[in-house]
């Protein structure tokens, strides 16, 4: 099924600051595609608005009772997390959470793998961030991925093909397939390396533009400037830039790990230059973060950065100035 809006999602006041929870409950996931084809659109507006906004509301609540949504079992090179408002340095065995960004260092190749069997692979300079675990009863699991390289391989097992991607110009799956994707700032690209992979081309807001079928061995490219085009087969750029490590089938190393719950080591608090892409992304996306960073209006220079930038990030508003976010207007 192919997610019909990133966008449609109404908050109305401020959130509830987090509070602590038995570790019983479990964390829930954030769903930011959960309207479909089949039904009616303006129906799903209202009710996935709503959705959202308890989702998030409840995010917020129980950030410390997390799912584990995949495992990091194989990492050659370097990659950070940021999870809250801290950075940490990870390692093999890393559990990732809802809400949690992780982010390749230079020549860096990084493998996740999630309950059911689906795989996935990320090249150098790639950052995602974890939207929802497979264990939700909302449906697939689902990745951000902002930029980069992102090879996904769900062919095995009845749960293998409930693995979403969305990116600020295209979603892809849930299929039982294997795809490969590359984001960047000027345009994102997907090669169907087996199976058919449904594509979604999204507007800057999140929303759906139209819908497709990429079958096996097709190349899907989109821009902001241009409309979406399907070639035969992959060019040659595309194959000379993509991973060396992409070539191979990916491997399961999960029943191989020593350990597959390697806490991460806090590193550093980020800093907004770090975080500034991600406070640029899509709407939906932004606004999810909030939630995670609204702390984060702590550090003075982090707090002056968003209150520069405030016409960009209009989802501040309600955080920075709460008595005015009714209002419609920014308080200097």
């Amino acid at each position: 099924m192919i997610p019909q809006s990133l966008g449609d999602y109404a908050f109305i006041g401020p959130l509830p600051r987090p509070q602590a929870v038995p570790n019983t409950i479990e964390r829930p996931a954030i769903d930011i595609a959960e309207m479909r084809v089949h039904a009616p659109v303006g129906l799903h507006v209202v009710l996935t608005g709503i959705r959202f906004f308890a989702l998030a509301c409840l995010f917020a609540r129980v950030a410390a009772a997390a799912d584990a949504t995949g495992v990091l079992t194989l990492l050659d090179g370097g990659a950070g997390l940021l999870r809250g408002t801290a950075r940490y340095s990870t390692g093999e065995g890393l559990r990732l959470q809802p809400g949690d960004i992780l982010e390749t260092a230079d020549k860096a190749f990084v493998q996740i793998e999630f309950a059911g069997g689906a795989v996935v692979a990320l090249g150098a300079r790639s950052r995602i961030l974890v939207l929802r675990s497979p264990a939700s009863s909302l449906g697939a699991a689902q990745l951000f991925l902002l930029e980069g390289w992102l090879k996904l391989s769900a062919r095995e097992g009845g749960q293998a093909a409930r693995l979403e991607c969305l990116t600020p110009l295209f979603s892809l799956g849930p299929a039982k397939a294997i795809a490969v994707a590359r984001v960047s700032e000027r345009d994102g690209e997907v090669f169907a390396e087996a199976g058919t992979v449904p594509i979604a081309d999204l507007s800057a807001e999140g929303r759906v533009e139209s819908t497709r079928q990429l079958r096996e061995g097709e190349l899907y490219s989109r821009s902001p400037s241009r409309r979406s085009a399907v070639a035969p087969r992959p060019s040659q750029s595309f194959v000379a830039a993509m991973p060396r490590e992409f070539r191979d089938n990916l491997m399961p190393r999960l029943a191989a790990l020593k350990r597959s719950d390697t806490p991460p080591k806090r590193a550093a608090e980020f800093r907004y230059e770090e975080v500034e892409a991600w406070l640029n992304t899509t709407p939906a996306v932004r606004t999810v973060l909030v939630e995670a960073w609204r702390e984060k209006l702590g550090d003075p220079a982090f707090r002056e950065a968003v209150k520069a930038n405030l016409k960009r990030y209009p989802e501040w508003e309600r955080v920075l100035h709460p008595a005015h976010a009714g209002e419609g207007r920014t308080k200097p």
